[in-house]
């Protein structure tokens, strides 16, 4: 049996394609040579039950077209502010096939999306989008990237200055943090003894990206009399704490994150009786 279709076979990846052919496909043959030199590919030899070929077949890229551009990855649509996100952008021709030399000029934009994002990066340096671009001379280029800032960042890419492919890429926030976590609220200081007391825990990681998921933080009341406590967690960053001292004085709230106190705890309310016409 004899075939003249052509496949292409890419180490990486270790997946065979069959490239689509302009001009005409090489005769039907087995036992050919095949040979790539730079961005080439030569065929010589080989026969069929008819004859034996001692041509020399050349097959000559296509240069790549940028809206053929596919990219895939783990950090394509997903990521963590402040670790590295890795993206592979396969170049393509108008044929579709797989590029497989390297050589082309590969720029990458990423910008977040959100008003405040744009704010704290334009407002301190440290926030800033690092991006390398590596090639790896076989069609495909490797991008890397870290942004220290949680948001939903628009990216765009041009190959040889012509706009390629396009997408959008969530970057969440990192692990909650004690150091940049933050409370406020009356029953930090004071309360009334049998009335519900409040106050919330902002939570951040240390990047100072507030949690878009739930987050254990570790709160405990001492006091007079054992209290029981309440922690309301939406998953929104923000929790909310309550509590009812049942008894007039001193109580101790100490507030931990990974273990670790968060600034200013603990926290030493007092809870006063409560006025005489409430009773």
């Amino acid at each position: 049996v004899y075939f003249n279709d052509v496949y292409l076979f890419i180490p990486m990846t270790r997946v065979w394609t069959k490239i689509d052919i302009q001009g005409g496909y090489p005769s039907t043959r087995s036992g050919a040579s095949a040979l790539t030199v730079g961005s080439s590919f030569f065929i010589f030899g080989g026969g069929s039950k008819d004859r034996i070929f001692s041509e020399l077949l050349s097959i000559q890229p296509e240069p790549s077209l940028p809206e053929a551009t596919i990219a895939y990855g783990p950090g394509k649509d997903h990521g963590t502010a402040g670790e590295l996100s890795r993206i592979f952008l396969q170049t393509q021709d108008s044929f579709q096939n797989n590029r497989t030399t390297g050589g082309d000029h590969i720029s990458i934009n990423i910008v977040p999306t959100s008003h405040s994002a744009i704010s704290r990066m334009s407002k301190d340096p440290s926030s800033a989008i690092n991006v390398t671009v590596s090639d790896l001379f076989n069609g495909l280029y490797a991008v890397s990237w870290t942004s220290p800032v949680a948001d939903i960042y628009n990216i765009s890419v041009k190959v040889d200055g012509k706009e390629g492919v396009n997408w959008q890429t969530a970057v969440g926030a990192n692990l909650a943090a004690n150091i940049r976590s933050t409370t406020k609220g009356p029953g930090l200081a004071k309360c009334k003894a049998g009335e519900e007391c409040s106050f919330t825990v902002d939570v951040r990681d240390k990047f100072s990206n507030r949690m878009d998921r739930k987050a254990p933080i570790d709160v405990n009341l001492v006091g007079p009399k054992r209290v029981l406590k309440k922690v309301k967690d939406n998953g929104s960053g923000v929790q909310k704490v309550s509590y009812v001292p049942e008894k007039v004085g001193d109580y101790k709230i100490n507030i931990r994150i990974g273990g670790q106190n968060i600034p200013k705890a603990p926290y030493n309310p007092t809870a006063s009786p409560r006025p005489a016409s409430a009773r």
